[in-house]
């Protein structure tokens, strides 16, 4: 079983704010690009992802924020 911190947990809401985007443009990436790091797993009806994962891959796409 893979242990995760709990601040690296986030929903695409949550990925939204840290990049200043609104919910919709976050799940066009996700969505859109095949690359974009797969859900870690699903919190009620929310996919959670790595927020590390999703720096690297906004990082590697678009460079820092």
């Amino acid at each position: 079983m893979t242990r995760w911190d709990i601040a690296d947990l986030a929903t695409l809401g949550d990925i939204a704010k840290d990049y200043k985007v609104t919910k919709q443009a976050a799940s066009m990436w996700a969505a859109r690009h095949p690359n974009f790091p797969k859900p870690l797993g699903v919190i009620g009806n929310h996919r959670v992802y790595s927020r590390r994962q999703v720096y690297a891959w906004h990082t590697r796409k678009w460079g820092p924020r």
